[in-house]
């Protein structure tokens, strides 16, 4: 469970690093970038080999501890699921009662 943390904190350090470095070229694809991680594809294809605005280290660090970090989660849900810790979520478990079960309160019962 700490390497996930990891992951996510050094994720969202470098994606703040690329998000930097490509507000000096771009507001737009600085906040397409943060908000679509996709978006930084064609911003560092655009921008391959410009030593002033390479964003490839901070794009790949974000990229391979997103990596790691979902497959730890995949890891972590997998032993959970062996280890039978999870199960089918009910309506019951989340509040919701059938209104064909439920009791008549006492208002209804002392107007009739």
């Amino acid at each position: 469970m700490a390497i996930v943390a990891i992951c996510f904190v050094v994720s969202l350090i470098a994606n703040i690093w690329l998000v930097l470095k490509i507000r000096r070229v771009s507001w737009f694809y600085a906040v397409a970038s943060f908000l679509f991680f996709p978006a930084a594809v064609f911003f560092m294809f655009a921008h391959w080999g410009d030593e002033e605005h390479d964003v490839r280290l901070p794009f790949f660090l974000t990229l391979i501890a997103m990596l790691i970090a979902m497959y730890q989660v995949g890891e972590l849900v997998q032993e959970a699921q062996l280890l039978g810790e999870t199960d089918e979520v009910s309506l019951q478990d989340l509040g919701y009662i059938d209104p064909s079960q439920q009791q008549p309160d006492a208002q209804h019962l002392l107007a009739a």
